[in-house]
C-alpha cells in the first residue's frame, strides 16, 4: 500500500463483484482462442464486472505476466499458487483497470492456492477488503481449510477482515442447495459456520432468495446438482448489495458465474428524474389540439370558478390547472412513444 488515503482513480459509487471457477486456465498460450483468460478479459469487460475471484485458477507469475500483457487487456491479475502443483488449484483476484483502483491495493496469501486476501481503496477514501476462496474437495481437508482461515484471522489482528468472502466453497451449508437434497460433512460446516460467525458474514444471495433452488455446478454423468460458488458480504453491509445473481459465463468451465453489485455506503440516494418533454412533441397534431380546445376550457373555467361565488374545494383554479397539467403530461408522454420511433424510422 502507497500510503495514500484517497482513490487515484474515480471510481463510481457501486461495483459490481463475481466469483467463477474457470477449471484451469486452457490453452496456456494467450494468443490461443481456448485460452479461458481472453474469455475472463471480455466478460469483465461486457458485464461491467470491477473484481473477479477466480477458482481453479491455474496460474504462476509467468501466466500471470502474459496475462497482464495480452493486447486490449484491462486486468490486473493478483494470484496465489498451489505450492506442489502450479498447474493445479490455485485461487486469484482480478481487478478491472477501467472500473476499480489498481494501484493502492495489498494482497496477502492467507493458505498457498487456496485463500487470497486483497485490499483495495475503493471510491474515494473507502477501503474494500475481498477474500478469495477455492477451498478443498475432501471434505476433512475442507474442515481443517476453514479452521485456518479462523487462525489466521484471530493470528493477525492487523489486517482487515473481508468486507466480501467469495468463490467455490465445495461444501453447501443445508441441503436445498445439493440437488438430490443432502446434508453435507458435519465438521465441515460446522467449521464453515465458524468463519462466517467470527468474520460477521452472510449468505447474501440465500439471504434474498430464502427458498429458491439454483445450484452453480453440475456433473452431467449423474445429473447431480450443487451451489458451491458463492459470496459471502458482512452483515452491515447487506443493505447495500443488490442484483444477486447466478449465470453462465461463456468460459468453458462445468460452474456458472455468481456475482452482486455492491454500493457505497456514503452514496447519494438518486431517484428517476423528472421527466421532461422532447420540444418537437408540441408540433404533434394531437398534443397541439389538446393545447388549443383544452387551454380554451381552461381559461374560461379559471375565470368562472376564480369568483368566491362559484369556488368550491373540488372546482378552483389551483385545482384546474393541476388536473390539466396532469392530462397534458399524461397525452405528451403517450406521443412521445409513438413520434419519436416515427422520426427514427425516417432517419
Amino acid at each position: 500500500m502507497t500510503g495514500q488515503s484517497r482513490c487515484r482513480k474515480g471510481t463510481k459509487a457501486s461495483i459490481k463483484i463475481a466469483a467463477l471457477n474457470i477449471r484451469g486456465m486452457g490453452n496456456i498460450n494467450t494468443w490461443h482462442p481456448d485460452n479461458k483468460w481472453n474469455h475472463v478479459n471480455q466478460i469483465m469487460n461486457t458485464k461491467r464486472i470491477g473484481i473477479l475471484i477466480v477458482g481453479e485458477a491455474h496460474l504462476n507469475d509467468e501466466r500471470r505476466n502474459a496475462i497482464e500483457n495480452m493486447p486490449r487487456n484491462r486486468l490486473r491479475v493478483l494470484h496465489s499458487e498451489d505450492p506442489v502443483s502450479p498447474n493445479a488449484r490455485g485461487v486469484a483476484i482480478v481487478l478491472n483497470k477501467e472500473l476499480t483502483e489498481t494501484e493502492n491495493v495489498t494482497a496477502t496469501e492467507i493458505i498457498p492456492g487456496r485463500a487470497l486476501i486483497v485490499e483495495t481503496c475503493w471510491h474515494r477514501n473507502e477501503k474494500l477488503s475481498i477474500l478469495g476462496i477455492y477451498a478443498p474437495v475432501n471434505p476433512v481437508e475442507n474442515a481443517r481449510f476453514w479452521a485456518s482461515i479462523n487462525r489466521f484471522f484471530e493470528e493477525n489482528p492487523n489486517i482487515r477482515k473481508p468486507d466480501v468472502m467469495a468463490g467455490d466453497m465445495n461444501i453447501t451449508e443445508d441441503p436445498i442447495d445439493r440437488l438430490p437434497a443432502r446434508h453435507d460433512y458435519a465438521s465441515a460446516v460446522d467449521s464453515l459456520d465458524e468463519v462466517r460467525t467470527s468474520l460477521q458474514l452472510i449468505d447474501g444471495w440465500r439471504d434474498c432468495y430464502p427458498t429458491t433452488l439454483k445450484y452453480t455446478w453440475r456433473r452431467p454423468a449423474t445429473g447431480t446438482q450443487s451451489r458451491l460458488d458463492r459470496i459471502y458480504i458482512r452483515s452491515s453491509m447487506n443493505e447495500h448489495c443488490y442484483e444477486w445473481t447466478i449465470e453462465k459465463s461463456g468460459v468453458p468451465t462445468d460452474h456458472d458465474m455468481v456475482s452482486v453489485r455492491f454500493s457505497s455506503a456514503t452514496a447519494p440516494n438518486i431517484g428517476h428524474g423528472r421527466w421532461v418533454m422532447p420540444l418537437h412533441i408540441v408540433k404533434d397534431r394531437k398534443v397541439k389540439g389538446f393545447l388549443l380546445n383544452a387551454g380554451r376550457t381552461l381559461q374560461e373555467d379559471v375565470e368562472t370558478y376564480s369568483k368566491d361565488e362559484h369556488r368550491t374545494p373540488s372546482k378552483n383554479p389551483q385545482i384546474l390547472w393541476e388536473n390539466f397539467n396532469k392530462e397534458f403530461y399524461t397525452l405528451a408522454r403517450q406521443r412521445a412513444k409513438v413520434v419519436i420511433p416515427q422520426i427514427d424510422r425516417e432517419i
